[in-house]
């Protein structure tokens, strides 16, 4: 008996050493990943100096990663042209926890042809209801779109990029429960002071952004429940864009949307459309993949459009 119960507590130590090597293995390499992207997205001497002690001594943990293909083609109805587009996107995110209260986190994006998309941002929870966050950020209003290290903000639709996204500044975020949320916080955008707000209970989240030097103000409602999913968003009396989206299917594979825009400062009523596409998505999954097929019509170009998008 007692040699029984010594191979197993043997045969038990080994699993857990491997268990926990595998995981070691797992963080190094997530983590040479990171410096790869990282000095790909900014330069080798900018990551040796700023980052690699945080990765190597720190063992910062990379929360996201992200690769992705968007390809795509118009076919206009009044003309022979077919033009095509294809892009990569890859990023990730790393945070490094100094504390149980506060932690460091950090992303950066990299999308062909030449958009790169970057934020370096503390985050201080004093107790459970409550975020102090600053740094280069996304913003509130961001809120309403996805993370950038993510499939929906490659495959994002022109209604949720009008709403403002990253800037340089802080918040102040109450939350008491996972459906309720009260923040306010201010940034520097396009080197404009920006002050905004943020509002969630149950399924909306409201937000609003004034900027006092230009006068310009804004804001988006975001509704979610169900198959249902719509975003609406609006600055001044210039604009407003809505997104909705209808699952569809036993299995939810399928969905309709629809991106609209409207100028409200134009001088006809035909003008006032100024952007428009409906169609339909089919998303598959494969042993390593993601993706969707999608077909649609854009109002403003009287074009059908194909699209595959494929990502990790």
């Amino acid at each position: 008996m007692l040699g029984t119960f010594r191979i197993q507590l043997v045969f038990s130590t080994l699993c857990e050493n491997k268990k926990r090597f595998t995981n070691f293995k797992q963080n190094i390499m997530k983590n040479l990943l990171f410096l790869i992207l990282l000095t790909l997205l900014f330069g080798a001497s900018k990551v040796l100096i700023l980052f690699l002690p945080l990765v190597v001594i720190a063992q910062v943990e990379v929360t996201k990663d992200y690769a992705g293909m968007i390809s795509g083609a118009s076919y206009q109805l009044d003309s022979a042209e077919t033009p095509s587009f294809t892009n990569v996107r890859v990023g990730a995110e790393a945070v490094w926890a100094v504390n149980p209260k506060f932690e460091i986190k950090s992303f950066g994006v990299y999308q062909t042809p030449n958009t790169f998309i970057h934020s370096f941002f503390g985050v201080y929870r004093p107790d459970s209801s409550w975020i102090i966050e600053a740094g280069k950020i996304a913003t509130l209003m961001g809120h309403h779109r996805p993370h950038p290290v993510s499939s929906g903000s490659h495959f994002e639709p022109w209604s949720l990029r009008q709403i403002p996204g990253g800037g340089l500044g802080g918040a102040v975020r109450f939350i008491p429960n996972s459906s309720t949320e009260i923040a306010i916080g201010s940034y520097l955008r396009d080197s404009v002071f920006e002050a905004q707000t943020k509002l969630k209970f149950n399924s909306f989240i409201l937000g609003g952004y004034y900027q006092p030097e230009t006068n310009i103000s804004g804001g988006a409602i975001t509704f979610e429940k169900g198959r249902v999913t719509t975003t609406t968003a609006f600055q001044n009396d210039k604009l407003v864009a809505n997104l909705f989206l209808l699952t569809l299917g036993r299995n939810k594979d399928f969905m309709f949307f629809s991106d609209m825009g409207f100028g409200l400062d134009t001088e006809s009523v035909e003008e006032i459309l100024i952007r428009g596409e409906w169609g339909l998505l089919k998303s598959f999954e494969l042993e390593k993949f993601e993706g969707l097929y999608s077909l649609s019509y854009t109002y403003e170009t009287n074009s059908m459009n194909s699209y595959l998008f494929v990502h990790f």
